[in-house]
């Protein structure tokens, strides 16, 4: 695809300054790995002066594997915008866990109306832990994780597995899977409100996912570009995902990969090669050629 077909300018080309990439379904193969071709593109783009970000519902510990395939060292926005995550370090900053109190109030109610809802929750890793997954994903005996970590995993009751560290990410499943996903997510802000923040990050994990109160991709992202002193005209955005929704209304250069969820293809978002076409290395290729 040419530079023209993304309809951009040589001037807003050099007027981006940070882009903001969804991983799985966007920038990630199907088989979760990183193109050469992208990885090449990302360090293109670095070098030309254009921050990318990964932008990923995937919680902390599901990192390590996608920075080394892709050789990308920079900051990445986790768990749905609750924290940011700096590689070289392994440390997390920006933290914004839903508040205990409220993960009780809000599993208390789901329950009343799904009973047969299981929970599961990403932990705020403690000082050190965040690559070595000690004590971060916890969930009650009827969860059923749809990967099984290869890591020691907390399994109790809800009252045991909440502890006093905040939650990054809770997710809801349904033990017998009679919703679809997104019917799932409906009912789930239906029955919680305001209370936290409903998403879905994948419609066939059959899973709905919760972050606190107005934490999303998009919140995160501007949270970040404001600290470089960058406005949405600065920040392309890619998705493929209902998560990514908040990032796309935000920035000023919103672009979708075609394989992306029907709801975002109304954006009217420019649209890009799929992720095993690799969209998001081609749109940065036109970057860096339009800023040349």
């Amino acid at each position: 695809m040419s530079a023209a077909g993304f309809g951009l300018t040589r001037e807003q080309a050099a007027g981006i300054r940070l882009l903001a990439t969804d991983l799985d379904g966007t920038l990630l193969r199907d088989d979760q790995s990183v193109s050469p071709r992208t990885q090449a593109a990302v360090a293109a783009a670095t070098a030309a002066g254009i921050e990318v970000v990964f932008a990923t519902g995937r919680p902390p510990r599901w990192l390590p594997a996608v920075i080394d395939a892709s050789g990308h060292h920079a900051a990445a926005i986790v768990a749905n915008g609750a924290a940011m995550l700096d590689p070289g370090t392994a440390t997390l900053t920006d933290l914004r866990p839903i508040p205990t109190e409220t993960v009780h109030a809000v599993t208390t109610r789901l329950r009343e109306r799904l009973p047969e809802v299981a929970f599961a929750i990403e932990h705020v890793p403690a000082a050190g832990a965040v690559w070595d997954h000690e004590g971060v994903f916890t969930h009650e005996p009827h969860y059923r994780p749809h990967w099984q970590p290869p890591h020691p995993v907390t399994v109790g009751d809800l009252a045991g597995i909440v502890g006093q560290r905040g939650a990054l990410k809770l997710i809801g499943r349904l033990t017998d899977q009679r919703l679809p996903a997104e019917e799932l997510r409906d009912l789930t802000h239906e029955v919680v409100g305001t209370e936290v923040e409903v998403t879905l990050s994948d419609p066939r994990l059959q899973i709905v996912e919760m972050g606190a109160t107005g934490v999303n991709k998009g919140t995160a992202v501007a949270r970040l570009a404001a600290r470089r002193g960058w406005g949405p005209a600065s920040v392309a955005a890619v998705g493929d995902m209902v998560n990514d929704l908040s990032m796309l209304t935000w920035a000023g250069h919103p672009f979708i990969v075609t394989n992306a969820h029907a709801r975002l293809h109304a954006l009217g978002a420019t649209r890009l090669p799929t992720n095993e076409e690799d969209g998001v290395a081609i749109l940065l290729e036109t970057l860096v050629e339009l800023r040349g």
